[in-house]
């Protein structure tokens, strides 16, 4: 899963930097399994953190990513679109 940003309860150590905090921005960030990814793509070093070490963290997102072979990006037709939002309609009521 694709993280937005980690907050650590210790600083970690990348290369030769300490951070408290790691954000997209300036990091890859990825969790996986009980491990959290960091990679500093300007000194080529990845390091591995435990969740022991991270109170908090966010995701990009919760649903699938669409780069993902299972979930394909249906594309809806202008008639679709105006039954949906008439069914919609018909709910509301």
């Amino acid at each position: 899963m694709k993280l937005k940003n980690i907050f650590f309860y210790q600083a970690v150590k990348i290369g030769s930097q300490m951070i408290n905090s790691a954000h997209s921005e300036h990091y890859d960030l990825a969790f996986e399994g009980s491990l959290a990814f960091v990679y500093c793509p300007k000194q080529k070093v990845c390091i591995a953190v435990p969740t022991t070490n991270i109170p908090q963290m966010t995701p990009f997102s919760y649903s699938p990513e669409i780069t993902s072979p299972e979930v394909e990006k249906k594309v809806y037709s202008n008639l679709e679109k105006a039954r949906a939002a008439k069914l919609e309609k018909r709910q509301e009521v």
